[in-house]
């Protein structure tokens, strides 16, 4: 067995063993004894004289001489001399021997106190009055010091390092195998807590793996789509509730039965082969809608959804499937597609009616236009030539019938202008707004000098629109504007527009007699009045005209007003469509 540290000396030996041992060994030979560690401390000791306990140890200058023979003996140990002998200059002799344990020297044996031959009385006198000993005393001490032969001693000395290793090497036994056995001890526990750290790991794994499989049965038990596993022959192994449910059948009788089965006969062999083929690793998985029948030959439209699941050793061991029942949702999306097609059926109806009416509206208007200017000329010549000779009656009726005239081909021309907006245009460009309005109030100036209006334009945007339409636009709103004036104050239009989302709203606001609430939506018919001819002239038809305009630009018009305060107009056109 190895070594195990830095052994120390004391650890090893029962020092009461050891104490009455040397002390055994001073009774039978008779000579002091002592063992000292490596550090200096005095483990055991016996028999020593009192030539030194009372009298070189005692007095500072002798007792000097007593630690320089310690410190001689120590270091020829300690430098690997199996045995020193050292002459103390107090006049006796000791011995010093190392213990070595495991290859350490972990203590010293020391022998000493004694004379190799008989005492020189002289020297010790001498010593006595050097040191100021009481002679007699000191004599008598010296005369009780053993003498024993250098051979003797060095074999008591070496007798007395032997023993105490012997001891040592017992100890050291003793403390390797106590240290094994807590080693053990402490591998043991270690194992045990290992064990039980590994148990009680097992347990909460165990109750976590309980847990989830409690969770994903509750799991399956409460899901509102059918969920089941089929193994690697196509073969149910699993269904929840909901899966008995969809088909009219136990779990327990769809467990066991081929999945197949469960499709509809008009549809089972494709779903046989996409099983195989799933199975197969030929496809990934499946995401489709397929014909079910249940126990009593109902049908239903599912969504499924199926992939291969493996084991923890990443074996195939069949498929998942899940089945949602999607009859509802199948039905109407039937009926939604049978609705849209009939909207836009009748979408593509209202859009040739809407076409043949345009088409019509700009016939019939072209049309009326040539027995209009055919009967407005000769009631112009009939009272050119014959004027003269008729009464007033008939030049009050000739005058009629030029009037008439007159406002039908107004009318004529605005119909023809509505009918146009739409029909073969070129695409919306871009334009600066302030532009169109410039040229609107250029078309309409007579009219705004006339009345003494004036007309005001904040910041207005850069816009992409078809130019024409956009002037006609505010040329109607601003006309209307001036046409429909307040009396009592001079007129005033407000021109504006500011940002809103993706669109820009314009604003025409003026000081006129305003517009009751009821006509709001009613204003924007075409020939629709809310005045007499006599009093504001105009065919009813200008703020349809604007309408058409804005919607066709993909924008909308509203009014707001107070009667007798004014109106303020409002259009949205796309920023830069």
């Amino acid at each position: 067995m190895g070594t195990i540290g830095r052994i120390r000396y004391i650890d090893l030996i029962d020092r009461r063993k050891l104490q009455s041992l040397m002390d055994s060994f001073h009774e039978v030979i008779g000579i002091a004894n002592a063992v000292i560690d490596v550090d200096g401390v005095v483990i055991a000791h016996a028999g020593w004289q009192d030539a030194c306990t009372a009298f070189h140890r005692v007095n500072p200058d002798t007792c000097r001489r007593c630690i320089e023979s310690d410190t001689a003996l120590a270091e020829s140990t300690t430098h690997g001399a199996p045995f020193a002998i050292y002459r103390c200059h107090n006049g006796l002799v000791d011995t010093a021997a190392p213990i070595i344990v495991d290859g350490q020297h972990v203590a010293n044996v020391f022998t000493g106190q004694f004379l190799t031959e008989p005492p020189d009385l002289e020297f010790f006198r001498a010593q006595a009055r050097t040191f100021c000993f009481d002679e007699a005393r000191y004599l008598e001490a010296i005369a009780r010091v053993p003498i024993l032969p250098q051979g003797q001693a060095e074999s008591v000395t070496r007798l007395y390092a032997q023993l105490a290793s012997m001891l040592a090497d017992n100890g050291l036994d003793r403390l390797r195998q106590q240290n094994a056995v807590e080693a053990l001890a402490n591998l043991n526990a270690a194992l045990e807590g290992q064990v039980a750290a590994r148990a009680q790991a097992l347990a909460e794994a165990h109750q976590e793996v309980a847990g989830r499989e409690a969770l994903l049965q509750q799991i399956l038990d409460t899901a509102n789509v059918g969920i089941f596993l089929v193994d690697t022959q196509g073969y149910i192994i699993h269904a929840n509730p909901c899966m008995a449910e969809l088909f009219g059948r136990p779990v327990e009788m769809l467990v066991g039965d081929e999945y197949v089965a469960l499709i509809h006969p008009s549809e089972r062999e494709i779903g046989r082969q996409k099983m195989l083929a799933l199975l197969a690793s030929a496809i990934p998985s499946v995401n489709l809608e397929r014909l079910y029948w249940r126990a009593d030959h109902t049908t239903f439209w599912g969504h499924l959804t199926g992939k291969r699941f493996y084991d923890t050793a990443g074996k195939k061991r069949g498929l998942v499937g899940v089945i949602a029942d999607i009859t509802e949702h199948r039905t109407a999306a039937d009926r939604l597609a049978e609705i849209n097609h009939q909207l836009e059926s009748q979408a593509e109806q209202l859009r040739r009616s809407n076409a043949e009416l345009e088409q019509f509206a700009y016939v019939a208007s072209h049309d009326l236009q040539e027995p209009l200017r055919m009967i407005s000329s000769y009631a112009q010549l009939i009272a050119r030539r014959y004027g003269d000779k008729l009464d007033d009656n008939a030049r009050e009726f000739i005058t009629f019938m030029l009037d008439g005239t007159s406002r039908m081909q107004a009318m004529i021309q605005d119909l023809l202008e509505f009918s146009r907006i739409g029909r073969r245009e070129a695409e919306p460009a871009e334009m600066e707004a302030a532009d169109g309005v410039a040229a609107a109030l250029r078309n309409l100036a007579a009219a705004i000098d006339k009345a003494g209006a004036t007309v005001a334009c904040g910041a207005l945007p850069r816009i992409k629109v078809r130019s024409p339409q956009f002037i006609a636009l505010m040329q109607n709103l601003i006309g209307n504007a001036v046409k429909y004036r307040h009396p009592d104050r001079p007129a005033m239009v407000r021109i504006d527009a500011r940002r809103t989302g993706g669109d820009w709203e314009f604003t025409v606001a003026d000081n006129g007699i305003g517009i009751r609430p009821e006509y709001f939506d009613r204003i924007f018919l075409i020939f629709q009045r809310l005045h007499t001819r006599d009093a504001y002239e105009g065919s009813g038809i200008g703020l349809a005209i604007c309408k058409k305009i804005v919607e066709h630009h993909d924008g909308r018009i509203w009014v707001e007003s107070v009667p007798g305060e004014g109106s303020t107009f409002h259009f949205t056109l796309p920023d830069r469509p």
